[in-house]
């Protein structure tokens, strides 16, 4: 960090600097954060003294001279997902951001996601009545939020540059400079230009990780000004139709009376520039467009004639599963599964119960049939 910090940062623990100008900037960030909602923190040592995690193991992290998380990759039977582990200490920390700093903090109204009372379910009731539905797909959302912009939110609730910085360390991962896809990184066209004169530091090649507790929420406030930029555009330019937004993480859903393809294409066509313009992508190989005249599916859940249902897949696996353990035996059934990924019987006793409950989430009756189905063969 060096020369970037010299002009940035200031000790409180330093009791030689109690100076008038020093006070006041203490009271200033005293004041700041407190009016947001979250609790004054001054230096990395006053962190550390709060998490009771050693002063030395985190400047490791916020210097970046180890590599504090394990990669595990999770199959299941359509893809493969990475997850960076953040070793004990890091996550330690990172629950201790999340639960005294982040989870104050309100996200945008049309956020659905990671947030109490934030649900698949509510996501989808928003657009049960909407005779179109569009979905457009962010694309790689926790990875294209980066450093700076983690620094952004910490600074303007009120923390020091410094521990704004460190604040943003501990909750980034910094990819290795070998790696070919940072080619695209670094073809990102400007992706620091609106920040040169509020980010004092280097640039750092760091996003969100997935697997960390503090990246879904810092995406959601991350993702505060791109809500607020597509509700107004639909609130101007397409207030007509009555458009409804929700954002279920990086899945986009927006619906109302458009009436017809093209007009849902022109919605698209303006909602891409908003996310483009937000240093953000969006896969295009996800956007759907569904007319009245379809089934809508929204997060796993189908909408049809007005209600929510569970869609057709997942009730047909857990039917078929059901069917063979109870001809065969569950043993039996775990062997004759075609799939990546290798069951004990425990873990398929649980994957098979959290798709009932999705189930019984969505459509309590035929949730209830199905476990007491599952509860009758003794699993």
């Amino acid at each position: 960090m060096g020369i970037y910090l010299e002009n940035n940062t200031f000790n409180p623990f330093d009791t030689s600097k109690l100076t008038e100008e020093y006070l006041n900037i203490c009271k200033i960030i005293w004041k700041t954060t407190t009016k947001n909602n979250v609790p004054p923190i001054f230096t990395l040592k006053h962190l550390a003294l709060l998490t009771n995690i050693d002063y030395k193991i985190l400047l490791t992290y916020t210097h970046r001279t180890v590599n504090p998380y394990k990669k595990i990759i999770i199959k299941t039977t359509t893809k493969k997902r990475e997850l960076l582990v953040p070793w004990q200490e890091l996550s330690i920390i990172q629950n201790w951001i999340k639960k005294n700093i982040l989870d104050k903090l309100d996200s945008s109204n049309y956020a659905t996601a990671y947030d109490k009372n934030c649900s698949i379910v509510k996501n989808a009731k928003v657009h049960i009545n909407s005779p179109w539905l569009i979905k457009l797909d962010l694309k790689n959302f926790f990875h294209t939020i980066y450093e700076h912009n983690i620094y952004q939110i910490f600074k303007e609730l009120g923390y020091p540059s410094l521990l704004s910085l460190e604040l943003a360390r501990l909750c980034t991962f910094e990819k290795s400079i070998s790696d070919e896809s940072l080619i695209e990184w670094f073809r990102f066209e400007d992706i620091f230009a609106e920040k040169v004169n509020t980010y004092p530091y280097q640039k750092s090649i760091a996003y969100l990780p997935q697997g960390a507790s503090t990246s879904p929420k810092l995406a959601n406030l991350f993702a505060r000004k791109l809500d607020k930029e597509i509700m107004q555009l639909l609130n101007s330019k397409f207030y007509e139709f009555q458009l409804k937004f929700t954002r279920y993480s990086d899945d986009i859903v927006i619906s109302g009376n458009l009436g017809s393809y093209t007009k849902c294409r022109e919605v698209i066509t303006e909602i891409t520039q908003i996310i483009q313009n937000n240093k953000l992508k969006i896969n295009k190989k996800k956007t759907k467009i569904f007319s009245p005249k379809t089934i809508k599916k929204i997060t796993g859940i189908n909408i049809i004639n007005g209600e929510l249902k569970p869609s057709k897949k997942i009730i047909n696996y857990v039917k078929t599963s059901l069917y063979y353990i109870e001809k065969y035996s569950l043993e039996e059934h775990i062997k004759n599964i075609r799939t990546d990924y290798s069951y004990d019987i425990e873990t398929y006793k649980e994957h098979l119960l959290g798709k009932i409950f999705f189930i019984k989430y969505i459509n309590e009756d035929l949730g209830q049939i199905f476990l007491d189905k599952y509860k009758r063969l003794n699993l």
